[in-house]
């Protein structure tokens, strides 16, 4: 009898923890905790440059936390095979303009020559042309014949004379042309070189302290030595006064989020403190998180209600406990 009892009273408990959770259970259903990271809304962010190769390594990058002014160099690329292409297409260069000017040189040479012969053949075509023009009636029969061969010589020499000197200077304009077209395009090598020289050094814009990025792959900050691609974040200088938690939210907790929600911050620096926050954006397409498997995550945007810039800095990581979560709750 008793054993019967006490297994009625067994079910009745069971059946009651079932339709009436207890407070930490329903807390439990009410709160949502994300986990997210401390970045600046506005920063200026140095990126892998865009050059002749796709992938370039970094050969020095400025300690985190150091403070830059504006123009102070952060970050440096090897610049592989630049320098030397750079200095190969100066000393192409140099040659070419030698050859430009020992060919000009030569062609005018050769061009007083063909005016000379040009001048001479002119001037005895005038002179063959006033003795030939006297009539036949007023010469000997063999003379003035004479003079009619040589006046068609002295006409053939002077044509040939005119075409010499007309094809030098097509041929000089076309020497010319090639050699001048060749030093453009040397100068703009060397143009294109010296602009992928200067891109291989990444320089602030504004004062600040730097912040080194992670990798996209491996998610380990950017040191020397490794292998970067164009477009790829590097460091940023954020600025502090705009600082903002981002969190990420996997797809089934989406729909217990909603824009304007109360968020309780504590930084893993600074457990002890506790700062206020609302979600301010919520990301309309998942995106892949590498390292936490291939399940879609969600950017969650979260102001701070006040910001403490003597404790808080980028890259800190902040527990989020969205409290209060509202059913039904939409993004």
């Amino acid at each position: 009898m008793r054993a019967e009892t006490r297994l009625s009273g067994l079910v009745l408990v069971l059946a009651a923890s079932l339709l009436c959770p207890t407070g930490t259970d329903a807390h439990a259903q009410e709160e949502l905790v994300l986990t997210g990271e401390l970045e600046a809304a506005e920063a200026d962010r140095l990126s892998v440059p865009l050059t002749d190769t796709w992938r370039l390594q970094l050969k020095w990058l400025i300690g985190e936390g150091s403070r830059v002014e504006a123009g102070d160099v952060v970050a440096r690329f090897d610049p592989g095979q630049a320098e030397e292409s750079l200095a190969e297409a100066e000393d192409d260069l140099a040659e070419k303009l030698q050859e430009r000017v020992l060919s000009e040189t030569n062609l005018r040479l050769a061009k007083l020559d063909l005016e000379l012969a040009f001048a001479r053949a002119e001037a005895e075509l005038k002179k063959i042309r006033l003795d030939a023009a006297v009539p036949e009636t007023l010469r000997e029969g063999t003379k003035f014949r004479e003079l009619q061969r040589e006046l068609q010589t002295k006409e053939s020499t002077f044509e040939s004379a005119r075409l010499a000197l007309v094809t030098h200077e097509a041929t000089a304009r076309a020497t010319m042309t090639s050699v001048d077209l060749e030093i453009g395009q040397l100068r703009e090598s060397i143009s294109r070189y010296e602009e992928n020289l200067s891109r291989l050094e990444l320089r602030a814009t504004k004062p600040g302290i730097v912040v080194h990025k992670s990798h996209p792959w491996e998610g380990t900050k950017f040191k020397e030595g490794d292998q970067v691609q164009a477009t790829w974040l590097i460091a940023s200088i954020p600025d502090l006064k705009s600082l903002e938690v981002l969190a990420w939210a996997a797809e089934p907790d989406i729909p217990r989020l909603a824009l304007g929600q109360e968020v309780a911050l504590r930084f893993d620096a600074y457990p002890a403190r506790a700062f206020s926050g609302r979600v301010i954006r919520i990301g309309q397409a998942g995106e892949s998180r590498r390292l936490w498997g291939k399940t879609p995550y969600f950017s969650v945007h979260i102001s701070i209600g006040e910001i403490d810039q003597e404790i808080m800095k980028p890259g800190m990581s902040v527990r989020c406990e969205i409290r209060k979560v509202p059913s039904g709750a939409t993004s």
